[in-house]
């Protein structure tokens, strides 16, 4: 069992189990620090180009997706705004129309 102090890396068919003062160097040389069942829970920092260019390309991809993402959430909020303008607006009305008529009533009076 390893130690507490330890971390297994991989790279390709290559696992090390390394002290975690030493991690930051792997990461840099292309090692992903592994969980025991083989899973990848920290990647490493790509150093080649074409790795470098499909993330840059994934997270524009993601960029894009987001930013629609943005302006739908954005257009339905300003529908509910509008929606709960109008409900305020229309429960104003009955009070108005009691005011209105009861200034006609005081004007009637007051002939």
């Amino acid at each position: 069992m390893a130690e507490m102090n330890t971390v297994t890396v991989q790279r390709a068919n290559v696992i090390l189990q390394i002290s975690k003062e030493q991690l930051d160097y792997y990461l840099t040389q292309g090692y992903d620090v592994i969980d025991s069942k083989g899973n990848v829970i920290k990647a490493s920092v790509p150093k080649d180009l074409g790795t470098l260019q499909k993330a840059f390309v994934d997270n524009q991809a993601e960029i894009e997706r987001l930013k629609k993402q943005i302006a739908e959430l954005k257009k339905s909020e300003i529908a509910e705004l509008k929606k709960s303008v109008v409900n305020v607006t229309q429960e104003e009305k009955p009070e108005q129309q009691v005011k209105q008529q009861r200034t006609r009533t005081k004007k009637q009076f007051n002939k």
